[in-house]
């Protein structure tokens, strides 16, 4: 899956932002709740874990500062 690198190619990757990962983009609409935050990030990544993100913003009191 992955390609052996020596640890030049990859620092200079790291060094320019040379990831090659494609970048998606996510529009969260204002006024959505965390509830909803974690649904459109669920859809988008199916891997996102919903209740790890809801237990961080209800124990960080993150409510609204999203």
């Amino acid at each position: 899956m992955y390609n052996k690198q020596n640890v030049i190619d990859l620092a200079w990757r790291v060094s320019h932002g040379v990831f090659q990962i494609k970048p998606i983009k996510i529009t969260i609409p204002e006024g959505f709740n965390s509830f909803e935050i974690a649904d459109v990030l669920f859809s988008n990544f199916p891997s996102f874990d919903k209740k790890i993100f809801l237990n961080l913003v209800k124990t960080e009191k993150l409510e609204g500062y999203i």
